[in-house]
Formats: structure tokens, sequence, C-alpha cells
């Protein structure tokens, strides 16, 4: 017959008893009948439990009501009773014969599956290059760029409120000697666990980041003066667990407020200034305190 020449499984079946008049060479390779066999044979004869329930719930009420129906994917049961996908379309002709065109789906589905992975894998890749190019390698804090941006936005959207935002810039004091003295592995730790201290401290909603070398930049949001000392004395009292030989580590905090009603035209770069001179009033003043821009 012609429909032999044709690269799929064809099969014709009645609406009216469901049973199987015709498969085609192709479709009798392919999953392994031979037409003789399922002539007369009901067409559940062929498809798993669930595939019928969707047969008869589904995919028959569409073909009554629309006459065709494309890309259906249900399982069928092949002679030597594998259960393979396949994808079926399917029309209904005048004189209520179903005319099926079913492709095996096994390569179809690895193939999808594989985009699925790689686009996937592709994200993960993605988010992972986006967390390095955004977080410091050592600390896992956010790095000078990010912290920058992010203050920024945050800035942005103190403008559209009455809030206060606390720069709060911190450095190690005498760094040097502690790499000189114990050496940089040990340097290394202090920093790790000075990082963490800053976290714990810090709340979810601020900004804590490796602003570059031993400094450290944390924004408070919503954070007038006042309360970004009293924050500053607990980091104090925090920092002075971490212990570098016999002594305990100490720092040196500089701290400037943004506020919008009389800053409102101002920018990060000028309220880190501020932060870093109020940085350096405090290891003028002997070092191991904080002083407020």
């Amino acid at each position: 017959m012609k429909t032999d020449l044709f690269p799929c499984g064809l099969m014709i079946t009645s609406l009216h008893d469901q049973t199987i008049l015709h498969t085609n060479e192709y479709f009798d390779k392919e999953f392994g009948y031979t037409e003789e066999a399922l002539i007369s044979q009901p067409v559940s004869y062929l498809f798993t439990r669930a595939s019928i329930i969707f047969l008869e719930n589904y995919l028959y009420p569409m073909l009554i009501q629309d006459r065709v129906i494309s890309e259906i994917q249900i399982m069928l049961v092949t002679a030597d009773k594998n259960r393979i996908p396949v994808t079926v379309n399917a029309t209904l002709d005048e004189d209520n014969l179903v005319r099926w065109a079913l492709f095996c789906s096994i390569n179809r589905d690895k193939l999808y599956q594989e985009l699925i992975d790689t686009k996937n894998k592709l994200e993960q890749q993605t988010q992972e290059l986006t967390i390095l190019s955004s977080t410091d390698d050592l600390t896992g804090l956010l790095n000078r760029r990010e912290a920058s941006n992010r203050a920024n936005k945050m800035i942005e959207q103190t403008k559209r409120n009455d809030i206060a935002l606390s720069f709060v810039l911190l450095d190690i004091d005498f760094f040097k000697k502690i790499n000189d003295t114990y050496g940089h592995q040990e340097g290394d730790r202090v920093l790790v666990e000075l990082a963490k201290k800053l976290e714990n401290t810090a709340r979810s909603c601020d900004i804590v980041s490796r602003w570059g070398g031993e400094e450290f930049l944390i924004v408070l949001y919503n954070t007038p003066t006042n309360q970004a000392q009293a924050f500053c004395q607990r980091l104090h009292q925090a920092i002075d667990m971490i212990k570098v030989g016999k002594e305990t580590l100490k720092v040196s905090i500089g701290v400037s407020c943004y506020q919008k009603e009389i800053q409102d035209n101002q920018k990060i770069d000028s309220i880190i200034r501020q932060a870093d001179n109020a940085l350096y009033c405090a290891k003028q003043k002997g070092r191991n305190q904080t002083y407020v821009f």
C-alpha cells in the first residue's frame, strides 16, 4: 500500500467501536507488530492504561469537536511489552475513521532533556559567575564594585522615603604588623573572622562588603547617626573576641550619615569620602575607636 512509503507509523481506526483497521509497514517494524495481528483489535490493545484513560477523556472528545489533534504524547506498548513514548497526530474524517500518525519520541525526549540540562547548567554557571563577579574571594562578602552598586540603589530608594543611611568604614589597626609577625596565612584568617563578625552583627537589609585590603564598608539601612554609633559599639565588642597571638584584634571606624532632606544630591563617593575622613580622625585620636563625621 502507498502508506508503507511514509516514514512514520500510520494507523486507521474506527471511531464507532475503536478497532484497528489498518497499520502501515513502518508502524509494524517500529513497534514489532504485524498488521494481521492488529486488525480488529481494540485501540486499547496498543496503549498503557493511563494512556487509554487519556484517550477516552481527552483525545477522542477533542477529535469529535475539532476533527484534528496535534503532537499529543502517550505511552505505547510494543509487541515485546516495552513501553515507549510516542507523539500522536490524528484526524477524524467524514466516514468517522480516525487516521493516526505516530512517531517514537524516545530520541526527541532525550534531546529535550539534554536541552533542559544544558539550560539548567548554563543558568547555574551564569549564577556562579555573577556571584564570583560580585563577591570577595577570601571573605565571601560583597566586593567594592557590587557594594557601590547596591549602595547607590539604596540611596535612590532613600530619596523616595524619609529615612537615613549610615556608612560605616572600618579598618584593622596595625594589620601590616599582624602579617609581618604571624604571616599572611594568619592575616587571611583574621580577615575571614572579622568578615563573619560583621555579617553576624549587621542585619539582612544592610550592605556588608570588603572595601579593599583590610578595609570594610557597612551601609546601615534606615539607621540615623545615634543608632549607627550603638552599632559600632557592638562591633567593637564582637571584634574584641578575635584573638591575634596573645592580643585581641582592634579596629578603627569612621561613620558618615546620609539623610535626604539635607543631602538630596549627594552621591556615594562623597559619603564614603566623609566616612574615610572620619576613619582618619579615629586613627589620629589613638585608634580602636569610632569617629562620626
